[in-house]
């Protein structure tokens, strides 16, 4: 019984793995407005005089404050989102692409800095690039002469 248990656990942590922190964070808002009417209803002894139009309505407002949780999140981690996409491309040699650092806060500044890192990046592997191929051009050189020699 206990190997079954420890198994549907170790199956659902793995799915929950996949999904994103926002879909994360909205279904343990879910999970605690249902709790909490859970325990409000057992509080206060309503259980038999609850009728549908209450559990219903409690339904309702468990989704729509997900929902809203669920836009919250997206939107709040749409930055970091964008910072991973970034560091994707440099990570690719796609040199191109920069943050749109709009905002003010941390994650606008961390934006900047970002950009700012992978412009002095870029600056130095092309610098890095362009001493190599003139040392390799001198070394075909010395190498010519000292053929001909």
């Amino acid at each position: 019984m206990i190997p079954r248990i420890a198994l549907l656990l170790s199956r659902i942590r793995l799915r929950v793995r996949r999904i994103g922190f926002a879909t994360k964070l909205a279904l343990i808002s879910l999970l605690s407005i249902l709790l909490m009417a859970a325990v409000l209803l057992i509080l206060f002894r309503i259980i038999p005089y609850a009728g549908p139009v209450f559990i219903i309505t409690i339904l309702i407002m468990a989704i729509l404050v997900t929902a809203i949780i669920l836009q919250f999140a997206q939107s709040s981690l749409a930055p970091i989102t964008e910072v991973t996409e970034l560091i994707e491309h440099i990570s690719h040699g796609e040199w191109g692409h920069r943050i749109d650092a709009k905002s003010e806060d941390e994650l606008g500044r961390l934006g900047l800095a970002l950009n700012e890192m992978f412009d002095e990046l870029q600056n130095t592997y092309l610098a890095l690039e362009d001493r190599v191929r003139d040392r390799t051009q001198l070394i075909r050189a010395a190498s010519e002469v000292s053929r001909d020699a």
